[in-house]
């Protein structure tokens, strides 16, 4: 025999067994794990989410006892993440096996982006956006959806033309600033009185600001409701 022949017949042995039509049907398994990984993550997904996902292949050499009942699926704890997600699957008769199979999770959703350059402190405008689908899974800092939702807040900071639009770059406008006149709506439960004041710091809508009492003198603080006006409940 020629030392080729001979390393070629060892190599040949040394071959892991390939899975016998005895054996449980890998390929089925790989669809249970991305049915349930795909009810699992729709669970907690995003309105407007598209979600992709795919399931490492099995390799065709494992052997797995062809199990009497359908396999138990389960998350072992700690086993997701917002882009990958680790299915267990277990046999347990006749002959108990188990098995983890990894899923990578992929998510598109429609995303608003910076049609121009976006100066700090801008009012956003309709005209500085617009959507684009986009793969979010790697938006660690989250993402808009509606650009309508966002249209007169303010840029914190400079935003370049065709980025993504984040919660944290934004703020609301300031509708009220320090030192400015303001209008006080003190509201109980059957009347309403109207009072003027000073603003003593700028506020946004929905904010709480402290406000002195022109007449009185006395400070309060009052929640803004809109240009030049706070409210005060006396409920």
């Amino acid at each position: 025999m020629s030392l080729r022949l001979f390393y070629l017949l060892l190599g040949l042995l040394a071959t892991p067994t390939l899975a016998v039509a005895s054996g449980h049907p890998l390929e089925s398994l790989r669809e249970a794990v991305r049915d349930f990984a795909l009810a699992e993550i729709q669970r907690t997904s995003q309105p407007g989410e598209e979600i992709q996902l795919r399931v490492d292949k099995l390799d065709p050499r494992l052997h797995l006892e062809r199990c009497a009942q359908p396999p138990e699926l389960f998350l072992p704890e700690g086993s997701q993440t917002r882009n990958r997600l680790t299915v267990g699957v277990r046999c347990h008769a006749p002959k108990p096996w188990k098995l983890y199979i990894p899923v990578r999770i992929e998510r598109y959703a429609q995303v608003v982006m910076a049609s121009r350059h976006i100066p700090r402190g801008k009012t956003i405008a309709t005209e500085d956006l617009y959507v684009s689908r986009q793969n979010v899974s790697r938006f660690s800092y989250g993402f808009i959806g509606d650009p309508q939702a966002i249209v007169g807040r303010v840029a914190k900071r400079a935003i370049q033309r065709g980025e993504t639009l984040r919660p944290n770059q934004l703020e609301a406008a300031k509708l009220i600033g320090k030192d400015d006149k303001v209008s006080i709506i003190a509201r109980g439960k059957q009347f309403s009185i109207r009072m003027s004041g000073i603003a003593l710091r700028d506020g946004a809508l929905g904010e709480r600001i402290p406000v002195r009492n022109s007449s009185s003198g006395r400070t309060i603080e009052a929640k803004v409701i809109g240009e030049a006006v706070v409210e005060v409940s006396l409920h």
